[in-house]
């Protein structure tokens, strides 16, 4: 059996004296997207945070076969794993290159980074045609690609993605998603945090379903469509008039 990308054990989160999270387990499989769904304040935010190394936590976190959850946040992000956070965290007062530059701040393959660039160029050719524009400046459309091309920049094993949909008109997070499927066809793995469970469930292989900090609901993304509860929470079928 092929060992997960991603795997954790058991963690719990809290923010002081107050627990988020309760022994949670799940894993992300090489290549695959998963996803969390759930309420605001379910606790998918702190999953990710969790991850990271950004927040307390308990039990253990695994990533490429090694623990990282004693680990700091830099060293996480040096094994391999990118986050793009919600509200997208653009540096505004920089260019668009000089965003997507600091996504690979940690690399010192000066060719490799040369090519990674031209590579998001041709992922996103409006970032392309910006490329020099102060990114304070750009659509909230843009900057969320921004935000994902500046997270590829660190050449990632595994991508977090935090709301990608957030704020952003129908017809761009249709075609934000379309980008997201082209990278995860490319071979990069995810963990998708997304209100937008339709689109969230189209892109991903397997979901989670978390409330007050628990897995309730886990199986594949075929599996969770189907499931009637699933619909009526998230999904908007059988709910009532």
């Amino acid at each position: 059996m092929t060992e997960p990308l991603l795997e954790l054990r058991n963690v719990g989160a809290s923010y002081g004296a107050r627990s988020v999270l309760h022994d949670i387990s799940f894993t992300v499989g090489e290549g695959r997207v998963s996803t969390l769904l759930g309420a605001n304040g379910a606790g998918k935010t702190t999953t990710l945070r969790a991850i990271c190394g950004l927040v307390r936590t308990s039990g253990e976190v695994w990533f490429g076969g090694k623990r990282i959850d004693e680990r700091q946040t830099e060293d996480i992000a040096r094994q391999g794993l990118a986050q793009v956070p919600e509200g997208r965290g653009t540096l505004t007062g920089l260019s668009v290159e000089e965003n997507l530059r600091v996504g690979a701040a940690t690399r010192k393959d000066k060719a490799s980074v040369a090519s990674d660039l031209s590579h998001v160029y041709t992922l996103f050719p409006r970032l392309d045609e910006r490329r020099k524009q102060q990114a304070g400046t750009l659509s909230g459309g843009e900057q969320q690609m921004l935000a994902i091309g500046r997270a590829l920049m660190l050449r990632p094993r595994l991508l977090l993605l935090d709301e990608p949909s957030f704020g952003l008109a129908p017809r761009i997070v249709a075609e934000i998603f379309q980008l997201l499927a082209t990278i995860k066809a490319d071979g990069v793995s995810m963990l998708l945090v997304e209100q937008n469970a339709t689109v969230a469930l189209e892109l991903a292989d397997d979901a989670h379903v978390l409330e007050t900090g628990r897995i309730v609901c886990s199986g594949t993304s075929a599996e969770l469509r189907q499931n009637t509860a699933v619909q009526r929470a998230y999904l908007g079928i059988g709910a009532a008039r």
